[in-house]
């Protein structure tokens, strides 16, 4: 009979299976890896100042603000608990590291260092190779860090994969970088049947040929002049030429001889300005961060600012709301079961902002303190924090 019954019960579980193929890679034992590689997302923050003022004002903006717990009634041990653990670990710095890494790789793998007991967290370098094996329908089955010449194994448990916004069920998230490294390629065809493929560059290289372009011209057409002496020998005109290009800015030399001054001159103004303001927009775009855009451009309205504010701020919502989700159920969670509660039942949650202290009226301190709630000296201590001014002392009762 329990034969019959372990069968039945493993045709249900067939049937409600998952069937659905969320890998791309089609067998297990081949690894993912992010395209393009994560050290190429480091570089560009690394060297690119638009991009790192991006990443950094997304991740301050997120977690600048601190955090506070709240729990179920009840259960205040549990909540004292992961109030340590956030001290001793210095929670919220590592959530600025990890909102960075979000933000700008859409990516970051914290080490949880012993998992049945855990006391610690480690952020481990993003700038490597990684990979992720996965079952067909999506489940991770290992994460491996390649940093030549070592190779390291985790298993899925071992592993917070902060994992933001992936596309297409990738094992690997997206971050704001990624539109500023992907490389875009078009086939153009011709009338006798032939074609050709062209790659254009990222924004990022396109960004810095750019400014390696400006470079060269602005040394290139710095004022260059020539000094004509009329009927002068060479020999003399060796001799001024000496002189003349030791000068300082600003001095003069005396001569008797007719002279004539031709310099060379290049004027780029609106010649340029229309494809820089192009690429500028496009990098804006990329970023993700239009607010920056109120520090640079003149002529912002009021009205214009404050949709740019709120678009901003629901970008700033949905990552909170994901860091938010990942803390209760990969962190908080640990540590309230090794303190021997229900995670469920403790509810213990990550609230973004500072607890503000109550706002105290006037009208209810004397009320408290006629009803014998606080008493006189205490009334008049927080009249005093208050900003009133107290001269007399008066006696407690």
């Amino acid at each position: 009979m329990s034969s019959q019954i372990a069968v039945i019960k493993n045709k249900i579980n067939n049937l409600l299976k998952e069937k659905g193929v969320v890998k791309t890679i089609p067998t297990p034992t081949t690894p993912e890896t992010p395209e393009p590689a994560f050290t190429t997302l480091v570089e560009i923050y690394k060297k690119d100042e638009d991009a790192k003022a991006a990443v950094d004002f997304y991740a301050q903006a997120i977690v600048g603000q601190g955090f506070h717990t709240t729990c179920a009634e009840g259960y205040e041990e549990a909540k004292r608990a992961v109030d340590q653990f956030a001290e001793s670990v210095g929670l919220d710095i590592y959530l600025l590291e990890v909102a960075k890494e979000i933000v700008a790789y859409g990516n970051s793998f914290t080490e949880l260092i012993s998992p049945s007991n855990l006391k610690d967290l480690k952020i481990l370098p993003i700038g490597c190779t990684w990979q992720i094996y996965r079952s067909l329908d999506g489940n991770v089955l290992k994460i491996e860090q390649h940093k030549p010449p070592n190779k390291v194994e985790f298993r899925p448990e071992e592993i917070i994969h902060w994992r933001w916004s992936p596309v297409n069920g990738e094992a690997f998230g997206r971050g704001l970088l990624h539109s500023l490294s992907e490389t875009l390629t078009y086939t153009l065809k011709f009338s006798d049947g032939s074609s050709t493929t062209r790659v254009v560059p990222s924004l990022y290289k396109i960004k810095a040929m750019l400014r390696d372009d400006l470079r060269k011209l602005l040394h290139h057409y710095i004022p260059k002049s020539a000094w004509v002496f009329i009927d002068a020998s060479d020999s003399w005109i060796q001799t001024q030429a000496n002189l003349i290009g030791k000068l300082d800015a600003g001095e003069r030399i005396a001569v008797n001889k007719d002279v004539k001054i031709v310099e060379e001159t290049l004027d780029l103004r609106g010649k340029l300005d229309f494809i820089l303001q192009y690429f500028e927009n496009a990098y804006i775009k990329a970023l993700q961060t239009p607010i920056i855009k109120l520090f640079t451009t003149p002529g912002y309205t009021e009205a214009s600012a404050r949709v740019v504010q709120e678009q901003f701020e629901r970008l700033i919502r949905s990552l909170q709301r994901y860091i938010k989700r990942v803390v209760e159920r990969k962190i908080f969670s640990l540590i309230v079961m090794q303190e021997g509660y229900d995670p469920v039942a403790a509810s213990v949650r990550l609230n973004w902002g500072q607890v503000e202290p109550p706002k105290v009226e006037f009208e209810h301190l004397l009320r408290a303190g006629e009803l014998g709630f606080i008493r006189v000296d205490e009334v008049r201590r927080i009249l005093a924090k208050i900003g009133f001014q107290l001269t007399e002392e008066a006696q407690s009762k």
